[in-house]
């Protein structure tokens, strides 16, 4: 069996392919509006995609689901953040350094902490659940 995978990621990184891995090992390519059909051999999996810098959450999969990458929250929501320190930190420190600085270095470190992609279960095996929950 296998599972689908559906990518629909908007504007976020839609110039290039982002390497769709399952347990640790990239299986595959997928593009912007692509759906692909990943057979994998052992099941559950974690399946996670990648770019050169930018990421998904893990999630556990089972055989014959569906999945969708969408563009994650957290990436904007850290850019706001950092902008909102730059012009917090202009009006109560009378230095033009500093603020954008501090915003740069939270934004570094927190930067590969931060999933880009959001892998969301769009159908699930309910046979499989089900057997999952009796044992």
């Amino acid at each position: 069996m296998s599972i689908k995978i559906k990518r629909n990621s908007g504007i976020i990184a839609s110039d290039r392919s982002l390497s769709v891995l399952a347990n640790g090992k990239e299986k595959a390519k997928i593009a912007n509006l692509e759906t692909l059909q990943l057979n994998l051999k052992k099941y559950p999996a974690e399946v996670q995609v990648r770019s050169f810098d930018m990421q998904s959450n893990i999630i556990k999969v089972h055989t014959g689901e569906e999945l969708e990458i969408k563009k994650s929250f957290q990436m904007p929501i850290l850019f706001c953040v950092c902008i909102l320190i730059i012009l917090v930190g202009n009006i109560l420190i009378d230095n033009m350094i500093i603020p954008p600085a501090i915003a740069f270095i939270i934004y570094m470190l927190a930067y590969k902490k931060v999933n880009t992609f959001k892998i969301v279960v769009t159908k699930t095996n309910e046979v499989i659940k089900e057997k999952e929950i009796r044992s």
